[in-house]
């Protein structure tokens, strides 16, 4: 346990600011965890690239290399560009070594940050043999390549705890008679619900001044954002505003 508190306390950190201003501290994901992904997902090109060949030769008595190219080039071209499109960021190899890219300013990753990603990979991993990409990471305060400075992203490891959805959060049946009081929650999204409770959590474990000043950003963009009054209690006011999500999405 000793050796784990003293490996979490020299772990590189990041401050990531979500669309509601408040500052959630994530783990960046190490050289060694990012290099282990790639080889993760290598193997998953080669393996279906190497399938392919061998089901197209049933019907191809003499394949050529070109015929092997066009088989090849577009699945390891485009698997990483895709999988982080269609997968927020996470690749089969990411998301196995539980990592995942994500924009340093918070907001939801696009199209054009993954691209731009893709494209660099040329240079910071097969140009230079991956050395260019270790070597930035290594140097880099935010754990960037020269692909992810450009795409404004980071890679982070995706925290330790159970796979939960949010309606499991909250004990529903004792909610089936209750009126919501906060209809227009319904115009955030799950994640948004997500970095609400884990901000109430914070407070609640480490009731200090900067927990606190989260609070209170906190629910000043919900009242700004949904056009609604919280009271007195915020921490409350919060906590409502999680059970009518709940109530509302079920």
């Amino acid at each position: 346990m000793s050796f784990i508190v003293y490996i979490s306390k020299y772990m590189k950190t990041i401050e990531i600011n979500t669309s509601f201003n408040v500052n959630i501290t994530f783990n960046q994901a190490s050289v060694f965890q990012r290099g282990m992904a790639y080889f993760v997902d290598m193997l998953i090109v080669w393996l279906t690239i190497g399938l392919i060949w061998l089901i197209s030769m049933i019907f191809v008595s003499e394949p050529t290399p070109l015929q092997f190219f066009l088989i090849a080039g577009p699945i390891f071209g485009f698997y990483t560009l895709v999988f982080e499109i269609v997968r927020n960021g996470q690749t089969i190899g990411k998301r196995a070594m539980r990592i995942q890219v994500i924009r340093i300013d918070g907001k939801r990753s696009r199209i054009s940050d993954s691209f731009m990603r893709w494209i660099f990979r040329l240079v910071d991993i097969y140009f230079s043999a991956s050395l260019l990409a270790i070597l930035t990471i290594t140097a880099s305060k935010k754990g960037q390549r020269l692909g992810d400075m450009l795409a404004d992203t980071c890679v982070i490891r995706i925290r330790e705890r159970p796979e939960i959805s949010l309606p499991a959060i909250l004990k529903l049946n004792e909610l089936q008679n209750h009126t919501p009081e906060y209809p227009e929650v319904t115009r955030l999204t799950e994640s948004d619900m997500m970095t609400i409770k884990e901000a109430v959590d914070r407070f609640r474990k480490h009731p200090n001044e900067g927990h606190q000043r989260a609070i209170d950003v906190l629910t000043a963009n919900l009242e700004e954002l949904l056009q609604i009054k919280c009271g007195n209690n915020k921490v409350r006011f919060l906590n409502d505003l999680i059970r009518d999500y709940v109530i509302l999405t079920r």
